[in-house]
């Protein structure tokens, strides 16, 4: 068995403190995960691996956000059990895993919203409906776009083409 990098390894562990119904071990979790993307930013080698809250451990693409979703519904009827993955999918999202990221049912790819038939779990909601989703990135890859992406001279991410493009945007 190969070894695996710290990106499928995190997600492994997402998904297993989920599936334990353990929120506790999720955000401690999460935790080590901003540190190890941090780690990996500062290290400031260009093949660094960035841990991620949105990856998948199965080729369907379903992530522990997901399953902490599935989840409060499977066990609406158990109130504790309903509560603590509610409570996971807060976590979550809160913590910058992606709430539109979609999976495939067979050749369809759908959101959790769409399979869930807009059933969502109620803390997820609430926070949701303070959010602004006016742009849709997740905060929780949002951190490898400079560094992944640097300045182009002359070209649309050159520091010339960001001035004019603050120059032109409507103030806050």
């Amino acid at each position: 068995m190969s070894a695996l990098n710290p990106k499928e390894r995190f997600a492994r562990e997402l998904h297993a403190a989920v599936q334990a119904n353990n929120p506790f071990l999720l955000r401690h979790l999460v935790r080590r995960i901003h540190q190890a993307r941090i780690d990996a930013w500062s290290s400031r080698d260009d093949n660094a691996i960035f841990p991620s809250l949105d990856a998948p451990v199965s080729p369907q693409g379903i992530t522990a956000f997901h399953l902490a979703c599935m989840g409060w519904k499977a066990y609406r009827d158990s109130p504790h059990l309903a509560y603590e993955f509610d409570q996971m999918a807060l976590i979550l999202a809160a913590a910058g895993a992606d709430p539109f990221a979609e999976y495939r049912i067979g050749n369809q790819r759908r959101t959790i919203f769409e399979e869930l038939e807009g059933d969502v779990p109620p803390a997820l909601k609430d926070w949701m409906a303070k959010q602004s989703f006016d742009l849709h990135v997740s905060p929780s890859e949002a951190m490898i776009t400079q560094r992944t992406l640097p300045p182009i001279k002359g070209g649309v991410r050159s520091p010339q083409q960001c001035a004019m493009f603050k120059e032109k945007s409507p103030a806050p």
